[in-house]
């Protein structure tokens, strides 16, 4: 079944963040609120996923704490344009493309992004795997579980009855809040006694281990970045 995926927001809250994250310095009445009160609010998290136009076409995405990661099917280095949500609101952003580790890409841009955390361990039979699919500015679930049965092993989940595009991005929520847990690969069909079945073949926590495990340079000093659109930011 396919639902549009519309969790409930705050829009004040939402409208405070996006200032926030494009830096800019004058706040508005209302804002300060929020900004400056001790409730324990936070922006929206529900659609942590990206679509990335590079110089060769389109890929999608997941926006984690680990960057905005995606297969690199179609660039596996310089410039892209990445769409991402603040919210329930899309804003557009000029990136890198560079290395993540593995099979991971990741695209680099100034401004801040919503977040998924990695899911940090395996996958289970009982873990409902939630695919974002990002259609313009909505984003639509669908819902999917491991597949365990004779010839099947590994990153491998049933078929949603939907067509998901390579790169989507694939989450396990716990405590209302979604968990990374690896991108759609391609699509895989097991043919037994005359029956075809299809499933879902993903990028999931072993790739994710072997990204973590590609040693990183120690991060440089940073520094000032002043953009064309008036946005300063430290790099």
């Amino acid at each position: 079944m396919e639902v549009v995926v519309d969790l409930p927001y705050h829009e004040e809250m939402n409208r405070c963040f996006a200032i926030a994250a494009l830096a800019v310095t004058t706040i508005l009445p209302g804002c300060t609120s929020w900004l400056f009160s001790a409730a324990n609010l936070r922006p929206s998290g529900s659609r942590p996923v990206v679509r990335i136009e590079t110089m060769k076409g389109v890929e999608y995405g997941a926006a984690t704490d680990h960057g905005i990661l995606f297969l690199g099917r179609t660039a596996t280095e310089g410039a892209c344009r990445v769409h991402y949500f603040l919210g329930s609101q899309v804003y557009t952003e000029d990136g890198t493309v560079t290395p993540a580790g593995g099979v991971f890409y990741r695209a680099e841009i100034d401004l801040k992004h919503q977040i998924a955390p990695l899911l940090g361990r395996d996958l289970t039979q009982d873990d409902t795997i939630l695919a974002l699919t990002m259609r313009g500015d909505d984003v639509y679930g669908n819902t999917m579980a491991l597949a365990r049965k004779p010839g099947i092993d590994g990153d491998v989940a049933t078929w949603p009855g939907v067509h998901l595009p390579v790169g989507t991005p694939l989450f396990v929520s716990i405590d209302d809040e979604l968990h990374f847990v690896g991108l759609v690969a391609g699509v895989a069909t097991l043919e037994q006694e005359s029956r075809r079945e299809r499933f879902v073949v993903f990028s999931g926590p072993d790739r994710i281990r072997e990204m973590l495990l590609v040693p990183q340079l120690d991060p440089k000093p940073r520094q000032a970045k002043h953009r064309a659109d008036g946005i300063t930011v430290l790099k």
